[in-house]
């Protein structure tokens, strides 16, 4: 046996069949494997020790060991633990008259440090099927994990003596039954099924957790999750496999794209906000979406009204507001109109502080008129 190290992970050395079985009158019995990994609800490629033990009348283990998977001539993994089936196959004529019977079938797995364990199927006697619960019978054991139980009606040489029949046991497969309400494509889903049935339909094994991300497109909106998933609200999610589940992604479809074209009259420019994407001619959203436009004056200019309007009664909110929006119905365009501001008549001339003019220009004229008097006399003389 190679030497044990420290964090060294165990390898499987062996892999035992038990079952336990008996029979009344005569019967006979050969232990079955199957560790291809192969996904069949209706066949299983098993190995077995072809060797027909004769039952005896008291409840007997009986039992074959593995070294190898003997599906793929290798030593064992936990995967192929993880994927095994098993099972007995009893001779028909005593099978089917209830002579031969089978109360337990299980798996012991042998490490390469000693250590052993033991894989059980859940007590679930009534198996699918042909079979009644009258051919088997509970034993003092009562197996306590999770399986199920597989009947198989073969012919041709693909198992010991054409057109009998056997019982086989495999840890459960769960199914995942993915949907998309209003949106066509299949949530992602990882890691990848054990079998994929269809395009809706997935086979897990017990206990793997899904992951499942909802596809993005632009014309559909992600509203959540319906079923049993871990989180119903983000795009990315994850269920348990502990039974057959069907998870619907939901999607509510977008209203059309519209187009907001904006033009400028005068010197001035435009800012547009609101739920979509500028563009260089504008904005594109929704139909149905609402854009806030503002009207931004060039310095000396003044904002005097908005014009335009579009498609399906698309109108202008307040075209007097140098701040307003628009329903966007349809496609549609904002003209914002500015003007330079009126220049204001010049104001009359400012009257001089003092006499009036008038007055003035009276008592100039008689200064004068004395003046010339004067020198009148002056030269008289």
């Amino acid at each position: 046996m190679p030497g044990k190290g420290k964090g060294r992970k165990m390898a499987i050395l062996s892999v035992t069949v038990h079952a336990i079985c008996k029979a009344d009158v005569s019967g006979k019995c050969d232990l079955l494997i199957d560790g291809s990994g192969i996904y069949n609800s209706n066949q299983a490629y098993f190995a077995h020790p072809n060797v027909y033990v004769n039952l005896t009348t008291e409840w007997t283990d009986y039992s074959f060991t593995w070294l190898l998977n003997p599906n793929k001539n290798a030593p064992w993994t936990d995967g192929d633990i993880k994927n095994l089936k098993f099972g007995v196959w009893l001779w028909s004529s005593a099978f089917t008259t209830g002579a031969a019977k089978c109360t337990q079938i299980y798996v012991e797995v042998e490490n390469d440090d000693g250590t052993t364990y033991i894989v059980r199927p859940r007590q679930d006697w009534n198996p699918y099927g042909i079979f009644t619960e009258n051919y088997l019978a509970v034993g003092d054991e009562v197996p306590d994990n999770d399986g199920s139980w597989i009947s198989y009606t073969t012919s041709g040489g693909s198992i010991p003596d054409a057109g009998n029949k056997f019982l086989f046991w495999q840890l459960p497969r769960r199914k995942l039954t993915l949907q998309a309400e209003g949106y066509g494509i299949v949530p992602g889903h990882s890691p990848a099924p054990f079998y994929v049935v269809n395009t809706y339909n997935f086979i897990y094994v017990d206990g793997d957790v899904v992951t499942l991300t909802a596809p993005q497109n632009e014309n559909y909106a992600f509203m959540g999750w319906e079923g049993d998933v871990s989180d119903q609200v983000n795009p990315t999610t994850s269920v348990l496999m502990n039974a057959d589940k069907v998870v619907t992604a939901v999607y509510e479809a977008l209203p059309p794209y519209v187009y907001l074209y904006t033009y400028v009259q005068g010197s001035g420019s435009v800012e547009l906000s609101g739920d979509g994407v500028l563009t260089s001619y504008g904005m594109r959203t929704r139909q149905g979406y609402q854009i806030t436009i503002t009207a931004l004056p060039a310095e000396g200019w003044i904002f005097d009204h908005w014009e335009g309007g579009g498609q399906n009664g698309t109108v202008i909110d307040d075209p007097t507001s140098i701040g307003t929006f628009i329903m966007m119905n349809g496609n549609a365009s904002v003209t914002a109109v500015f003007r330079e501001p009126e220049v204001p008549p010049p104001p009359p001339p400012e009257e001089k502080a003092g006499f009036p003019w008038w007055i003035l220009a009276l008592l100039g004229g008689t200064a004068w008129i004395a003046n010339m008097n004067k020198k009148k006399k002056k030269n008289e003389r």
